[in-house]
This record gives structure tokens, C-alpha cells and sequence, in this order.
């Protein structure tokens, strides 16, 4: 799944092309003939929404979902044209987009969008107050949720997907089922902090990687770029206990971690049996 990391390079790519003719921009499969012409004002990455500006006064949001992607091709077919959700040509090129939402709107009303504003500080953004973003996480209705939902609730913060999530919590020790109330301030300051790192970190890297981003704590030399996520039944590179998978509410995405690095607390939100 595209994360946070991934949308602001997709926006520095794209934004490279800001007031350059397009030759031709299509939606859906239907060629949208009033930007022929026109020129992108503006590409905005907001978490995991990437918001495109024209400067004739739309704009376009688009959230790629789970399987979304943007490809860059030299030229593209009649009929990828006709498949991608959206598509933007010029001299340079076509850029074209595979993705879950597509909600066109005025250019001076895509920030008012509910999607947007009901989103929490953008990890990524130019300062993410690490301390608002506790202070949302303690309100009392997210006192009984696992932790490992929390860190995808976009409300809470923007830009976290669930390979970071099982990333922090194996390099934190802490069980993805584990009660947000069970979770002490400083843990809480450390996950988000350091996802913000590790987001920047890889902005622009063909391949997301925790393992050499963990302040020295990372896997033997070629033993891979991640340390859980992705290894079910694997054995764990610091202690050799196998990685265990199971899928996670409400997302219902896979959730890797290992048993002895994370052990189950005493109480938690409804962790599965090891």
C-alpha cells in the first residue's frame, strides 16, 4: 500500500512539471478537452492524498487506495489511457495513474474537502507537532483500541500505512494489540517521531527500508530491508523466534511481529493467541 513517503514523491515528481503545457489529460478513460492547453499550478502531497492544481481553476484529489500507483512512460497507448483512473501528458511524457479516488472540485475549495480536514498533522509536513499529535491520540475514545490501529488512524496522524506500523512496533517492543492506555507518552512520542524520520528517509527510494534506518540496529549484511513486515513463519533477525501474522482491525491488513521482541501485555485489545 502506498504510504505517506510515497505520495510526497509522487508530488515532487509531478510537481517538476508545474507550468508546462499538457497536451491532453484524461479521467477515467474520457479526455478532459478544457485542460488541453493548460498547465498543473500546483501537485500537494496531504498524508496519503496527492492534490493537483490546474490553472485554470479545478483541481483533482487522489488517493491510490491499497493497489494505486502512478507509472511514467515516454508515450502510452489509446488503451492505457482508456484504463488509467487518470492521465496527464506532456512533451515529456504521459504519467499515468491507477487509483481508488478521483473527486474532482474547484482549486479554492480542494482544502476544504472532508477527506482532508478531518485528517491529522501531515507526518510529513514542514512541522508535525509531535506532542498534538499524543494529545489527539490520549482522547479517551482511543483509550481501549491496539496500538497498531491507532498508528493507521489517518485522523490521529497522516501518512503512517501498515508497513511502518509493523515496523515501529517491532523496533519499539511493543505488541501490535496492545492497548493505546497501556502505552506510555514517550513510547508514543518515540513511534510517531520516528516514523516521521524513517518517511523521510526513504522519500524518493525505489524500495521502502527500516533495517538501515534504526539507529544502527539493523539485520546482518543482505538479510533485507525490513525487519517483520513480510516474513511471516521467518525467523526474527534478533532473536530467531519465527515472525507471526495475523490480520488486524478494522483494516483487516496483515500484521507481522515477533512474539518474544513484542510480547503480549498482560492486557490488551483483543490480541490472537501466539
Amino acid at each position: 500500500m502506498p504510504e505517506g513517503d510515497n505520495i510526497h514523491a509522487h508530488a515532487g515528481e509531478l510537481g517538476a512539471l508545474v507550468g508546462e503545457p499538457l497536451t491532453g489529460v484524461w479521467a477515467r478513460g474520457v479526455e478532459m478537452r478544457g485542460l488541453r492547453g493548460r498547465a498543473l499550478a500546483s501537485a500537494q502531497a496531504i498524508g496519503k492524498h496527492l492534490v493537483l492544481a490546474f490553472d485554470e481553476g479545478s483541481a483533482v484529489r487522489v488517493h491510490l487506495g491499497i493497489a494505486g500507483s502512478w507509472r511514467h512512460r515516454a508515450r502510452a497507448s489509446t488503451a492505457a489511457l482508456a484504463q488509467a483512473t487518470l492521465a496527464l501528458a506532456t512533451a515529456r511524457g504521459v504519467w499515468l495513474c491507477s487509483a481508488r479516488t478521483l473527486e474532482w472540485t474547484r482549486a479554492r475549495l480542494a482544502a476544504g474537502a472532508r477527506a482532508l480536514t478531518r485528517l491529522g498533522p501531515d507526518l510529513l509536513g514542514e512541522t508535525p507537532d509531535v506532542d498534538a499529535i499524543v494529545a489527539r491520540a490520549r482522547d479517551p475514545r482511543h483509550a481501549a483500541r491496539p496500538i497498531g490501529e491507532l498508528l493507521l488512524d489517518q485522523t490521529i496522524a497522516a501518512g503512517l500505512g501498515n508497513v511502518y506500523k509493523c515496523e515501529l512496533l517491532f523496533l519499539h517492543g511493543v505488541h501490535p494489540w496492545r492497548r493505546v492506555d497501556a502505552v506510555d507518552d514517550a513510547t508514543l512520542r518515540a513511534l510517531f517521531a520516528d516514523g516521521i524520520r524513517w518517511m523521510r528517509a526513504n522519500v524518493g527510494r525505489a524500495r521502502t527500508t527500516t533495517a538501515d534506518l534504526s539507529r544502527g540496529q539493523r539485520p546482518a549484511r543482505g538479510r533485507g530491508r525490513l525487519w517483520v513486515y513480510g516474513r511471516w513463519r521467518r525467523a526474527c533477525y534478533r532473536c530467531g523466534t519465527p515472525i507471526e501474522q495475523r490480520r488486524q482491525r478494522p483494516s483487516l491488513r496483515p500484521t507481522y511481529w515477533c512474539p518474544r521482541c513484542q510480547p503480549e501485555p498482560a492486557i490488551s485489545s483483543g490480541a490472537p493467541s501466539s
